[in-house]
């Protein structure tokens, strides 16, 4: 969707949602709920490392 994409620990995340100078990107894997958050000019990052096998949903968006 002509949307910015990163990798980050060999799973690609498509750019969400922009408030002020947060950036929130998705997984691509629709059924996913983790997400990455950027802070201005800071790269993307995640608090926990991202498992789709895993069932905490502390990383939802």
């Amino acid at each position: 969707r002509n949307k910015p994409t990163f990798l980050l620990d060999t799973f690609r995340y498509t750019q969400d949602k922009i408030l002020n100078t947060t950036i929130y990107w998705k997984c691509e894997n629709r059924s996913c709920p983790r997400c990455a958050i950027s802070y201005g000019t800071n790269p993307p990052s995640m608090k926990k490392s991202q498992n789709h096998d895993d069932d905490d949903d502390e990383m939802k968006c």
